[in-house]
């Protein structure tokens, strides 16, 4: 039997993409995965925090642009130093195929446009097996 994955999803950017992130919660949660809501714009120590806590399998955020990937890397690093590789990460939004590279050079798990439906995340958050299966 599987466990329900748990996604932590969070807008680094501004409230605008706060639609994004809730109809991607919705989508997801329809599907079986434990979605837990992180909000808008909260302290990148605070959202580690939160993946620690909840122990979460997968973290999902939407940026607006290329002005929120050094945020990001910075997230990748306090997300690795707390829970190794085993977090998985996701980012949506409008980058620069530069910055898409940069970000999945560093560990990001899926990289998604702002046109990708949000079950695209599914890619990456799947129902985990239990041990002994």
């Amino acid at each position: 039997m599987a466990h329900a994955v748990r996604l932590v999803v969070a807008v680094l950017g501004p409230q605008t993409e706060n639609r994004v992130v809730e109809r991607m919660a919705g989508v997801v949660r329809d599907l079986g995965v434990e979605v837990i809501c992180a909000g808008t714009g909260p302290p990148i120590m605070s959202l580690v925090a939160a993946v620690v806590q909840e122990d979460a399998d997968a973290l999902a955020l939407v940026i607006s642009d290329d002005g929120q990937c050094p945020s990001v890397l910075e997230l990748l690093r306090l997300l690795r130093l707390e829970c190794g590789e085993r977090v998985r990460v996701v980012v949506k939004g409008g980058l620069s195929p530069f910055s898409r590279a940069k970000l999945h050079d560093q560990g990001v798990s899926l990289i998604l446009g702002p046109d990708d439906p949000p079950e695209s995340v599914l890619q990456v958050v799947k129902p985990v097996p239990q041990r002994g299966e």
